[in-house]
């Protein structure tokens, strides 16, 4: 699932809600609240393969699930209480309290009538991501979160996250899909050095980068290279390579003399360059530009100028004599 977006919902049919839940990868059976009614309001944003959502239930809901999806759960009362089952047994929840749970491990949960509730889902792959930036390799074990208790500065900082995400899923007048990733990454990031887990130690130790080799920096230069996405960020390009993004700095500056970015940069100038001195090429400098990955064609003509001495613009024009 790579969705992205936000969306309000208000469900008052049973069958309605089940696929709504089974359109986003993962089967649940729903169960009405007290009065064997269904009244439950959600806004929620999808962020790839995680997502936030701000709910509320006058009457009462809850669901059994086989639970396809891979992740954790991160779940904060705002009135009302919550109980779910796990094979550890049943567990129940309270307004000001905070549950992180693996999403695998929970096949019941039912929610108590006239609560409101913060959700939170991260996906495992994109806490081994976001791990490997942090750490600088691949995490070897799957992550586990321990059942120490969160402050209440951390339950206030991560519902103002998850508010942000909110607000600017549901307010910029263009969904702009590398903000919402970075707004998931602080989001991921908050919960990995702030929730005892373990992985803690290593997070919070004194940074140890792994050492850059020609092999890993070559990787993440092949990377580049074969990329035309226009907004690829550099921790993409060091999750790519396993490695953290002071390493890959570090790599490129020692077996290429120069930065990640001046690196991407050269290899689309230089693709643009063959492509503006095909004869059989068609397409204007600005395409050309926009098809190697530059967003701004006046910067494309800046570097393209200060690298080659000639104005893109003027590849592959004829050239006339005096004489003609």
């Amino acid at each position: 699932m790579d969705i992205y977006g936000a969306r309000k919902l208000h469900f008052y049919d049973i069958d309605e809600a089940s696929e709504h839940f089974k359109s986003y990868d993962n089967f649940m059976s729903i169960v009405p609240g007290s009065s064997g009614m269904l009244d439950y309001e959600k806004r929620f944003c999808v962020l790839g393969t995680s997502f936030v959502s701000l709910s509320y239930s006058p009457s009462g809901w809850g669901y059994r699930t086989s639970n396809e999806m891979d992740g954790f759960l991160i779940t904060m009362p705002h009135s009302g209480f919550m109980q779910w089952r796990n094979y550890n047994g049943t567990h129940r929840a309270e307004r000001g309290a905070i549950v992180v749970a693996d999403q695998r491990e929970i096949f019941f949960a039912n929610y108590a009538a006239d609560i409101s509730y913060t959700t939170i889902y991260l996906s495992n792959a994109d806490i081994v991501k976001q791990l490997t930036l942090i750490l600088g390799y691949p995490p070897r074990t799957r992550i586990f979160f321990d059942k120490k208790l969160c402050e209440r500065w951390q339950i206030n900082s991560i519902q103002k996250l998850v508010e942000t995400i909110m607000d600017f899923a549901e307010r910029s007048p263009i969904f702009v899909r590398k903000v919402a990733d970075s707004l998931k990454e602080s989001l991921i990031g908050f919960c990995l050095s702030n929730f005892h887990n373990n992985y803690t130690m290593n997070i919070l130790a004194p940074e140890k980068s792994i050492t850059p080799t020609p092999h890993s920096i070559n990787r993440a230069a092949e990377y580049m290279a074969s990329s035309v996405d226009p907004h690829l960020t550099v921790c993409e390009v060091a999750a790519h390579a396993g490695l953290s993004v002071r390493s890959l700095q570090m790599g490129f500056r020692q077996f290429k003399n120069m930065t990640p970015i001046v690196f991407l940069r050269e290899q689309r100038l230089e693709k643009a360059r063959c492509l503006l001195s095909m004869e059989e090429n068609t397409l204007k400098p600005k395409e050309i530009a926009y098809a190697c990955g530059f967003t701004n064609y006046q910067s494309f003509c800046k570097y393209y100028s200060l690298k080659y001495f000639v104005h893109p613009s003027f590849i592959g024009r004829p050239v006339y004599s005096k004489e003609s």
